[in-house]
């Protein structure tokens, strides 16, 4: 019996000494664009209705083990999962801009008012319909799990068909994490 409660203490002692902060940040994303029912643009020039930007996010994950006693830090191995680690630093802001005017916003000024977040997966059938900066407000704040992808829809459909969007997300200290989408024209 004293054998078991002396594992048992031994065991909760490595556990609280193993703790660790977990962290993702943004690192980088890539941005995909889709037509109607979901269908990638394969060319330049796309007919449709509506044009979704995929963003594929590929995070960045750090971690900082307590040091209280490190013998036992580097004796016990712990393998977080990634579903485990939180984001670092909330986002404060997200611009979206474009090479040529989009109906009354002149090119280069942000356009993300003419955007909604659809979710993280979407098939073209259901848009969640939240304004990008509710967005931010509500899955990219401080302590948040990992975010892989989001999908944004546009609103309208611009005058000037030629558009190429670069996005600019910016955290709470100032860094900015941006991608720029491939020419298109939306017919």
């Amino acid at each position: 019996m004293k054998k078991i409660i002396f594992i048992l203490v031994i065991f909760g002692l490595i556990q609280a000494c193993a703790e660790e902060d977990q962290y993702w940040e943004i690192g980088d994303f890539s941005i995909d664009i889709y037509g109607d029912n979901f269908i990638p643009v394969h060319k330049d020039t796309i007919i449709s209705n509506n044009l979704y930007l995929q963003l594929i996010f590929n995070p960045v994950y750090s971690m900082n083990m307590q040091r209280e006693m490190p013998f036992i830090n580097r004796a016990y191995a712990f393998s977080p999962t990634e579903s485990q680690y939180l984001l670092k630093h909330s986002i404060s802001d997200i611009i979206v801009t474009t090479i040529s005017d989009f109906n009354g916003v002149k090119a280069g000024e942000d356009i993300s008012s003419k955007l909604v977040y659809c979710g993280q997966v979407n098939t073209g059938a259901y848009c969640e319909n939240i304004t990008l900066k509710n967005f931010i407000y509500n899955h990219l704040v401080q302590d948040n799990p990992v975010l892989y992808s989001a999908v944004f829809k546009f609103l309208e459909k611009p005058a000037n068909p030629k558009q190429q969007f670069t996005i600019t997300f910016i955290d709470s200290q100032g860094k900015k994490f941006v991608s720029t989408s491939e020419l298109i024209y939306w017919k």
